[in-house]
């Protein structure tokens, strides 16, 4: 099977003046094609910045990223820019809905910023919002007239609509109820299965996990080990 992500002897350092700070350290990570990934750890653990150096947000001290089986660590910021664009989705804890547009308008944004023309937009998001349970009702509302779960849901159709082959998850139940949460990790799962998108998903909550393939544990920047689907 094909890697989506490799992760190669990849540290991060980040620094302050003379101060120093350990993010992650020597990590070694391969994901496959439609995988659906839990990386869980403490806060502070090295999850948040994984995601970021895979999204091309960040990028490695030391080490190489291979995503879709290109080395994507010395690409310029023009170039990270196109390849996320066309490969990567993001859903993220605090959803980054414009408040506002409406839902219609948030999904169809990224399209608007890739150029996509008025008619193929309007079917690319018919499609996405009949995809995502329970949203295309609401297409119409803004984000501040929606519960939590229906704002996460939207921000998860907006990381669908460019046909991503990734998509990076960062926390993305933090701030939802734990049955509305086990709902958008079921709603990962539908997409894994149905479109073959690899998911990789950062979160300290172990209610989260049923659904993935891999559980990735970190700690101090360190992966700690890997666990097979429970």
């Amino acid at each position: 099977m094909k890697h989506a992500v490799q992760l190669i002897d990849v540290s991060k350092v980040y620094k302050s003046g003379s101060n120093e700070w350990v993010a992650l350290r020597d990590v070694n990570l391969n994901v496959e094609e439609g995988e659906f990934i839990a990386l869980v750890g403490p806060s502070g653990s090295g999850k948040t910045t994984m995601l970021n150096i895979i999204g091309l947000m960040d990028s490695p001290t030391e080490g190489h990223v291979i995503l879709e089986g290109k080395d994507v660590t010395y690409l310029s910021e023009k170039e990270k820019s196109e390849f996320r664009n066309k490969y990567i989705g993001y859903v993220f804890q605090s959803y980054n809905l414009i408040s506002f547009l409406t839902v219609y308008q948030n999904v169809e944004l990224p399209l608007i910023i890739s150029g996509i023309s008025k008619k193929e937009r309007e079917k690319i998001v018919e499609e996405v919002l009949n995809l995502v349970p329970g949203i295309y009702e609401l297409r119409n509302k803004k984000p501040t007239q929606l519960s939590g779960g229906q704002q996460q849901r939207v921000a998860i159709a907006r990381a669908l609509v460019t046909k991503p082959k990734l998509i990076l998850a960062d926390e993305p139940t933090a701030n939802l109820d734990v049955n509305t949460g086990k709902a958008i990790v079921d709603l990962f799962k539908k997409i894994k299965d149905e479109m073959g998108i690899t998911i990789v998903m950062a979160t300290h909550d172990l209610e989260m996990l049923k659904n993935c393939d891999r559980i990735v544990y970190i700690r101090d920047g360190k992966i700690e080990r890997i666990e097979d689907k429970l």
